[in-house]
């Protein structure tokens, strides 16, 4: 599920308590906001019901419900929907179905698109995604932030032969859905939010322990002097903890936890063997910990992987619980780069990347594009996931030419804008001309310890 999201919020005036309750805005739903905890939002929606459901990709959902009927869905960031809802959890995305709920121009679930029209404008574009056959229409003069889900028989586009996006509505086609979404939410992969360590403070301790508890585990007689050195330099992680590391070759690192309060020794799989120095980790402290967080970065390759993902470089960040490592986020890193001629690195300024780049692009030169890009692919709501270089080079025309998209005419005059720390370059629709005062397609261009990458593709319209 990608979330591509904005919280930008309006201020209004004269509306009555009883609309308010029922108000959409940019960033709420009547009672709750985004960025509310699910506890918050589950008193301010009593005496609605909350509970846990998913979709068809398994995310972890929550609904919300008045009797039988689902009056909106609420989406928190949580990894396993198979397990109870996490109070603590922040909202980061809201589908409103119910058509009671309404904006303030008067648009809500269930009304008709030719409807919707008059108040926002003309449709832009439908897209049809691959999975679960979702719709999404975008709309001229729609509020930023937020997302319309569409359904019609049997679609709401009117797409032509093999193609997922339209122009055209179906008669009768209706919104289903309309979603609030959290600014920048990133796909699983983005580097757009990471965890911080203020996000996970624990409170420090002084070591009781005068030396380690053996344990079965060999490692703790093998590395019992290391280990109890370490126990005597005090405590450097979660509060009470000590993190001892060793080194196991060449860029290899292990690593074990020590309870200061008790010297018991715990062994997690994820830092027995810990890999770096790849490519764009090579500037990169292997284990990343503070004494006064439970917060612990990986940077490069861990022992194994978690939730279901296949070890690979990047940054693997983690909470310890005082007894094992929960697994929170992973942000890829390249660990190459394209072939000489199109080397970049660290120290290459974007001036000297992006004509590079533009280049690539204009050549239609899908391989070098790759080279230039961070994957996964940071791609606007609806559209099929760029998670690998195949990804990429297979939905090429969608990124750089499309029905809508022409990103060489573009590129030939564009001129690239500093957000930052990021570069954008702002493009108009295809059919509109190239010097367009509305330019919704957005070109992200990021550093990594690698060079510069184009890490996301935006549409501020939706």
């Amino acid at each position: 599920m990608m979330m591509t999201i904005l919280t930008t919020g309006l201020f209004f005036t004269g509306v009555s308590e009883a609309q308010t309750n029922k108000l959409i805005t940019q960033n709420s739903v009547g009672p709750i906001n985004i960025e509310m905890t699910v506890a918050e939002a589950r008193k301010a929606l009593a005496p609605m019901t909350l509970s846990r459901s998913s979709d068809g990709e398994g995310i972890a959902l929550i609904a919300v419900k008045k009797g039988e009927n689902e009056v909106m869905t609420l989406y928190a960031n949580e990894p396993d929907a198979s397990a109870p809802i996490d109070e603590n959890a922040m909202i980061e995305q809201i589908y409103v179905w119910d058509e009671t709920y309404k904006t303030d121009a008067g648009v809500h679930p269930k009304m008709e698109i030719s409807n919707v029209v008059a108040i926002y404008g003309k449709v832009l574009e439908i897209t049809l995604s691959e999975i679960e056959s979702r719709e999404y229409a975008t709309f001229e003069n729609q509020l930023r932030g937020m997302a319309f889900r569409v359904r019609g028989a049997p679609t709401a586009g009117n797409y032509a032969e093999n193609e997922r996006r339209a122009t055209r509505f179906s008669r009768g086609a209706i919104v289903s859905a309309i979603e609030l979404r959290r600014t920048h939410y990133p796909n699983e992969n983005s580097e757009d939010i990471v965890p911080e360590f203020r996000n996970y403070p624990a409170t420090v301790e002084n070591a009781i322990a005068t030396g380690i508890t053996q344990t079965d585990e060999p490692d703790s007689t093998t590395y019992k002097d290391k280990l109890n050195e370490s126990l005597q330099n005090g405590v450097n992680f979660a509060g009470h903890f000590v993190l001892s590391t060793w080194g196991c070759g060449t860029d290899c690192q292990s690593s074990a936890i020590i309870d200061a309060q008790t010297g018991n020794v715990l062994f997690p799989t994820q830092i027995g063997v810990t890999s770096f120095g790849a490519g764009g980790l090579k500037d990169k402290q292997p284990l990343q910990y503070q004494s006064d967080s439970r917060l612990l970065i990986i940077n490069g390759y861990p022992t194994t992987g978690d939730s279901g993902k296949d070890v690979r470089a990047g940054a693997w960040y983690y909470e310890w619980t005082g007894t094992e490592l929960k697994f929170i986020k992973f942000v890829a890193r390249n660990e190459t780069k394209v072939n000489d001629e199109t080397k970049v690195s660290e120290d290459t300024p974007f001036e000297t990347f992006w004509p590079m780049f533009k280049s690539a692009v204009e050549k239609g030169d899908k391989e070098a594009v790759a080279g230039f890009s961070r994957f996964p692919l940071s791609m606007p709501h609806g559209w099929n996931e760029v998670k690998t270089e195949a990804d990429f080079i297979k939905n090429y025309d969608s990124v750089f030419a499309s029905q809508s998209i022409d990103a060489a005419r573009c590129f030939a005059n564009a001129v690239f804008e500093k957000r930052d720390d990021h570069y954008e370059v702002p493009c108009a629709f295809k059919s509109e001309p190239v010097n367009s005062e509305r330019k919704p397609w957005v070109y992200h261009f990021e550093l990594a310890s690698s060079g510069w990458e184009f890490a996301r593709l935006d549409n501020t319209n939706e």
